[in-house]
This record gives structure tokens, sequence and C-alpha cells, in this order.
């Protein structure tokens, strides 16, 4: 089984304070506070070949709650989206103290859902992280993705044609009498 990623994502966007914060791991954060709140990330660049098989998707999540709580006061949970719809059950996140990085999904975990490679390539793959917060802040330094995948190989027909062109009385340059 083949795979590429752990990819980051190229557009973010939604209500967090600086979206564009979890598109590295560099320990600066998008973050959210005292509400509801879709962080959305997409276009993460994988050029999966055409007639592969998906296997399954790992959405990587770095993400913390500030220092000082002893449980969170807030909820995460990730979801893969299409086209902007919601793919799949989400995936309820853990208690991060400190910053620290968690897998979800799985080298055959398809998100409920059965994916193409053109899917996958395109923009449309969305990660959503989805936050409920009361009074601190919940923070994502990164999201990346890795897709698992079967390469299947199509009937390839390879021939050659060789010739020998003779004109009248001459062989034409590169072939014998």
């Amino acid at each position: 089984m083949a795979s590429q990623g752990m990819l980051a994502p190229a557009t973010q966007s939604g209500a967090w304070v600086n979206p564009g914060n979890a598109a590295t791991v560099n320990g600066i954060s998008a973050s959210i506070n005292g509400s509801t709140a879709v962080l959305t990330l997409s276009d993460y660049g994988f050029t999966i070949p055409t007639l592969a098989v998906i296997n399954g998707i790992e959405i990587e999540i770095t993400s913390c709650q500030n220092a000082g709580l002893a449980e969170p006061d807030w909820t995460l949970r990730t979801q893969l989206a299409l086209a902007g719809v919601p793919v799949g059950t989400p995936q309820d996140i853990a208690s991060i103290l400190p910053l620290a990085s968690n897998v979800y999904g799985s080298p055959t975990e398809l998100w409920d859902r059965v994916w193409t490679p053109a899917e996958i390539n395109a923009i449309q793959v969305k990660t959503w992280l989805l936050a409920n917060t009361y009074a601190n802040d919940a923070l994502c330094d990164c999201i990346r993705l890795k897709v698992y995948y079967t390469e299947t190989v199509g009937a390839t027909v390879i021939g050659f044609i060789q010739a020998r062109v003779r004109q009248v009385g001459r062989a034409i340059p590169g072939t014998r009498r």
C-alpha cells in the first residue's frame, strides 16, 4: 500500500483567530474562545494516481488548551467534508495538554465514504475542526492529512513497428538494403 502525506493545507478559513496559523507545526496557533466555530482547511496538494483505490485517510492534529487547566473546558471534533458537505462521523479530539499531536483515522478508515483519487486531489476535500469553547482558548497549531491507496495497473499495450522503407534503387538513411 502506498501513501502520500502528512500534507499541510494551502487554504485556511473560518471564524477562528488567525486560521492561517493552522497550516504548519511551528508553535503558533489558530485559536477560538467562548464560541462555537469551524476551522476549515483545504487544498492539500495530493497527486494520487488516477486509477488508484483509496484505502484510508488519517488526520493529524497538533493542538492544545491553554495551560493551567486540569481538564479542558472545550470540545473539539474533526470531520472531513467534500464540496462543503460533511462526510462520515465526526471524531472527538482527545484532551491535549501541552502541545501534542494525535492521529485520527487509519490506513483503512474511509470516514464512511468511498473516495476517488479525483476527489482527494481536488481542493474539495476539507478538514473541519469544530470547537465549542467556554472560558478558555482552544488552540490548533496544525492539521495535516495522509492518504493511503493501492495503485492499480491498467492494461498497457506496448508495441512498435519496425519498417524498412526503400525507394527504387537506394536505401533511405537509417535503413539497410
